[in-house]
């Protein structure tokens, strides 16, 4: 019984490091209704770029995987609307849920995000697409 819970814990931890890769220096396109669209450009070293419905800034922040779980950590002073979390630290998700609101995903940093203090424009809070939002940009 032991060898298979610990083989169980194993495999568990090597889905969740397999995870990771997936997300690195990718620009992955979020939706739900309470959030709207949010577009995020995540680094190879746990950077992360959020440019969110109505900012006018794009939000730095970090971003980790464990025990199954994708986490988020951002400035200070910045605010969740949808779940109420303030300040800087960790806000973790299973990250099986979070795979369930991620509708797009494109590699690198398609928006320049990690190079931008402002947004290119405010980013309509509706669902839109990763091809509609680059037009926009031309």
């Amino acid at each position: 019984m032991r060898l298979i819970l610990a083989t169980l814990i194993v495999l568990a931890g090597i889905g969740v490091a397999l995870a990771a890769p997936k997300l690195a220096n990718q620009t992955i396109m979020t939706y739900s209704p309470g959030h709207g669209t949010q577009v995020e450009y995540y680094d190879k070293q746990g950077g992360t770029w959020l440019w969110y419905p109505g900012n006018k800034v794009v939000l730095p922040g970090r971003w980790k995987t464990e025990r199954g779980n994708i986490c988020f950590g951002y400035t200070p002073n910045s605010y969740n609307p949808v779940t109420g979390h303030s300040g800087a630290g960790w806000e973790c998700q299973p990250l099986k849920i979070f795979e369930s609101v991620v509708v797009e995903r494109a590699a690198g940093d398609v928006f320049g995000l990690a190079k931008r203090a402002k947004p290119p424009f405010s980013l309509p809070k509706r669902r839109t697409s990763i091809e509609a939002l680059s037009k926009r940009l031309k």
